[in-house]
């Protein structure tokens, strides 16, 4: 978190590539419908957007990233590299 360009805390993100910007809560709407788009595609009915719900409102009362990440199978990554699969089912190829 950092003092923002209209003077109150807000969140900075930089990216790898040394760019950086302030998200809108339209960015962030548009970041999440993305995100439960492809999980709808690995989970049918509607079940990967309802994930994304749960883990969005666990993430708000959760400590840890490690706590999120070992409850929702998500694994640890750098880039493509999956470090720590977390009991998450990825392909061979990436594991």
């Amino acid at each position: 978190m950092t003092s923002s360009p209209w003077g109150k805390d807000w969140v900075k993100v930089t990216l790898k590539n040394g760019n950086s910007f302030y998200p809108s809560f339209e960015d962030l709407y548009r970041i999440i419908r993305a995100i439960c788009y492809c999980e709808d595609n690995k989970y049918p009915n509607g079940e990967g957007r309802e994930m994304v719900a749960r883990f969005l409102q666990d993430s708000c009362s959760t400590e840890t990233f490690t706590e999120l990440a070992m409850k929702y199978s998500i694994p640890f990554r750098d880039g493509e590299i999956i470090i720590k699969t977390n009991g998450a089912k990825v392909a061979q190829e990436y594991s």
